[in-house]
């Protein structure tokens, strides 16, 4: 009971969170039988709240076990199906434990249950697949040790792909990769279980990269951070609805990656003159305080503008009865934070909690004055703050474009030059 009111509740905040969630090929899920999510790590805690809220099988998640400090933490943790796991970068005397929790994972496979695992063992926000760590495989290989290979555990690659993690109101991308069935890795175990478990994470990985926006070289970030913006704005997303299952998107912004990869692995002139023009396009735009949607023509209409107008009082009376809980969610994550990869985990989990006891105490308090009435209020409250904060997209939308017309009346040359370069850059990703 509580796993489900956790989980249909995060699906509301993430929605929330997210300007957009899209997953892609989840006929690749198996609907039953013991499966593995062998997932990225990109988003910390959030990797993990998305793919619970999304799908429908219940989940068991792997947690570091150095978390499990409290009995409070054990309770709540266990409450939401999270499982501990032992690494020795945590504390070397707790890795013993993992024979038993490695005997815990089998039994659940055995019951044919899904285990979620990050099989790049740590949390870092960037666009690349990073090395595969040997946990998917101990627990894979084990489940299937103790059944003869008879079991059938399928482990699902699941890329997962942030726009801006772990800023809010950005897009997330998953997709699901074929399954990789550990039967036939049978005989090579038998004979050499080190090689069968190098060879599955190799294939693991390729999988992974296969579906995923990875740059390879850390140098190109800051030149695919630029690029992906313009392929991205090109092109944007509809606003509605917030979850689809179109790929359309990932490949867009993958092939931009891998044009990028193959252009630093063989092309270094043009590498270099990309470079050369990204960082004179961003320099341009942090110079003149626009980004990069602001500078592709487009007006705000008249009608858009009036709307917009009409839209505020509703837009902010919903703003005042709902920011409670996510101004003191993001002022704790603000104080406790120290590493981007955990910022929106506690931003979005404070935000959640505070959430569901402040909307608790508004149903008391309601219906001590009107009986029966706390509910509904309550869900229009929740309505109304979910339209308003779609409605502040189009405010700030609304706000960059006129602010980049002002700029661009004042210099009247600075938008050509600035598509000049977007253009070229096109051209050269093309």
């Amino acid at each position: 009971m509580i796993y489900y009111l956790l989980k249909y509740t995060m699906m509301f905040v993430l929605r929330l969170y997210f300007k957009k969630v899209s997953f892609s090929n989840k006929s690749n899920y198996p609907s039953s039988g013991p499966v593995i999510l062998a997932a990225m790590h990109p988003n910390s805690f959030i990797d993990d709240m998305t793919l619970g809220a999304f799908t429908k099988r219940q989940l068991t998640f792997l947690a570091r076990g150095d978390v499990f400090n409290s009995k409070f933490k054990r309770f709540l943790l266990g409450q939401m199906f999270v499982s501990p796991i032992y690494r020795a970068m945590d504390n070397v005397k707790d890795v013993k434990k993992n024979i038993e929790a490695l005997d815990m994972y089998s039994q659940k496979l055995r019951r044919g249950k899904v285990i979620l695992i990050h099989s790049e063992g740590i949390c870092v926000v960037e666009k690349r697949v990073r090395k595969m760590r040997k946990g998917t495989a101990r627990i894979a290989f084990g489940a299937e040790e103790q059944s003869d290979f008879k079991l059938g555990v399928k482990v699902v690659p699941v890329s997962m792909n942030y726009s801006n993690a772990p800023k809010i109101r950005e897009r997330v991308m998953i997709d699901f990769g074929e399954p990789i069935e550990l039967k036939k890795y049978e005989a090579l175990y038998k004979e050499n279980s080190a090689k069968a478990m190098l060879e599955f994470n190799n294939e693991l990985y390729a999988a992974l990269v296969s579906k995923s926006i990875h740059v390879k070289p850390k140098e190109a970030d800051k030149v695919a951070d630029v690029c992906l913006e313009i392929t991205v704005n090109d092109k944007p997303p509809k606003a509605l609805p917030i979850y689809d299952e179109d790929e359309a998107h990932l490949t867009a912004e993958k092939k931009v990656s891998d044009r990028i990869n193959h252009l630093f692995e063989n092309e270094n002139e043009q590498y270099k003159n990309l470079e050369q023009l990204t960082n004179q396009y961003s320099s341009a735009l942090q110079a003149n305080n626009l980004n990069d949607a602001s500078v592709v023509k487009s007006k705000n209409g008249v009608l858009k503008s009036i709307a917009l107008a009409l839209l505020l009082p509703l837009y902010s009376l919903a703003y005042i009865l709902n920011v409670l809980p996510v101004f003191l969610g993001r002022r704790l994550a603000d104080k406790v934070v120290k590493t981007p990869e955990f910022y929106g985990s506690v931003y979005v989990g404070a935000s959640w909690m505070l959430g569901l006891l402040y909307y608790l105490l508004i149903i008391i308090l309601v219906n001590v004055l009107s009986p029966f009435s706390g509910c509904l209020v309550v869900f229009c409250m929740a309505f109304t703050g979910f339209w308003s904060v779609l409605l502040r997209d189009q405010y700030l939308s609304y706000l960059s474009k006129s602010r980049a017309s002002k700029v661009f009346n004042q210099v009247p040359q600075l938008q050509n030059e600035l598509l000049s370069l977007r253009e070229q850059i096109k051209q050269i990703l093309a």
